[in-house]
């Protein structure tokens, strides 16, 4: 086979691979709704802890009513702000594609959001005091997507530092909107599989010809083992404070939702990235 035939060929796959990606990302987020909003076992998961505690002793509470941590406060002027910035890098930079994928997928996500919402319902299958409509959350989306959109544009030089900021202010936001009450944990992972799972799609189908995860990896400044180590340590600390509450055992669960959506939507937004 020819060697550009071949290229054309593993490109192919590697798109195709993408878009298998992206459909099963789909198919969680809508399986974990279904498990979590339609069947009595996911709702009385999350009810158990629901209304355990009073909210206005949670950082969450105080992050919100504060005024000062977006997306609590200023959430769509946030979203503006975030994502147009992430475009008008990216057109700096001369990376179109890049900006065309911003432009693209992050409305499809906030969109696809409300849409859901409006669509999707949420039976009262066991007593509760939290009956509210909430999945997939648009507040998480919010603070998901204007962290993917940034990741995806930055420049090799400045990755780690946009890795290590924007990754503490979703941990804190995450996890903080769940101690409150306003979200679920199923909502907010339900949140990052949406943003993962149209990130990826998009970009498998604007990428003509790009650099390979190792190409991307390869130009860009790496910490090593003990500097990952110490980003995982904080990471943690960072998710759990998010996460406080009076109530100490729902903390880890609060945590590990906002660990596993930064994580997921980190990783896919480096994957969408370009080498260089």
């Amino acid at each position: 086979m020819p060697a550009a035939a071949s290229s054309a060929s593993s490109r192919t796959i590697s798109r195709a691979r993408r878009l298998s990606v992206g459909v099963a990302l789909l198919a969680a987020f809508v399986a974990l709704y279904a498990f979590s909003n339609r069947t009595a076992l996911g709702q009385s998961l999350e009810n158990s802890w629901a209304r355990l505690y009073d909210v206005d002793k949670t950082l969450g509470h105080h992050l919100d009513f504060g005024g000062i941590v977006p997306p609590f406060t200023f959430d769509i002027e946030t979203l503006v702000a975030g994502v147009g910035a992430a475009v008008v890098i990216a057109l700096v930079r001369r990376r179109w594609r890049a900006a065309v994928l911003v432009a693209v997928a992050m409305p499809i996500v906030v969109l696809g959001t409300s849409l859901f919402k409006q669509v999707a319902g949420r039976p009262e299958l066991v007593p509760s005091l939290d009956t509210e409509v909430s999945y997939p959350s648009g507040h998480a989306g919010i603070a998901l997507v204007v962290t993917a959109a940034l990741l995806i544009v930055a420049p090799p030089r400045l990755l780690g530092w946009c890795f290590a900021v924007l990754g503490a202010w979703c941990l804190l936001v995450l996890g903080g909107l769940q101690a409150e009450g306003q979200h679920r944990a199923s909502e907010v992972i339900g949140s990052s599989l949406l943003t993962a799972a149209v990130i990826v799609l998009v970009d498998a189908t604007t990428r003509r010809r790009g650099a390979s995860l190792r190409d991307t990896l390869r130009s860009t400044r790496r910490p090593g083992r003990a500097g990952l180590a110490a980003a995982a340590v904080a990471a943690v600390a960072i998710a759990v404070i998010g996460a406080w509450c009076p109530v100490w055992w729902p903390m880890p669960f609060y945590a590990a939702a906002a660990l596993l959506a930064t994580a997921l939507v980190c990783a896919a937004a480096l994957l969408a990235r370009d080498a260089g």
